[in-house]
């Protein structure tokens, strides 16, 4: 973990209730960004679970109490770090951009590695959507 995600779970984990209370949270929202923004590799709640129980441990004891706010934690973290990674906007829902349509069309792949479309399937698609003309960018 980098020195500043450090400093920002150190202020977070030192708050008094960790996550129960309105401005505990804000601790614990701030140690996300932090991750989501000076991260080096993939953090996830798996990560933070096993920091945290070393580390709320020793805070609190082994109980339900610490065991519960491990879990509230670690839930919440993923969360939020699944949002923050969904990709946005949905070009195949929206259809505004045909080059990103296709690229996205393009680059799908199934769980062997094979196209999901073929190049025919993403021609039909685009001129569908975006008429014959799809390649100029006017929309029909």
């Amino acid at each position: 973990m980098s020195s500043i995600i450090e400093k920002y779970y150190q202020k977070w984990i030192n708050t008094p209730k960790i996550l129960y209370h309105p401005q505990d949270i804000q601790q614990f929202y701030k140690f996300v960004k932090a991750c989501l923004k000076y991260k080096r590799k993939h953090l996830d709640g798996h990560w933070l679970r096993k920091k945290l129980e070393k580390d709320l441990v020793k805070l609190f004891g082994d109980n339900d109490y610490t065991r519960q706010l491990i879990q509230d934690a670690v839930n919440l973290f993923q969360h939020l770090i699944d949002f923050q990674n969904t990709s946005f906007p949905d070009v195949m829902l929206e259809m505004r951009e045909p080059y990103k349509v296709s690229m996205y069309m393009r680059g799908l792949r199934d769980q062997n590695g094979k196209p999901c479309y073929t190049y025919e399937q993403v021609e039909s698609a685009l001129i569908e959507n975006f008429g014959t003309d799809w390649q100029k960018g006017t929309k029909k």
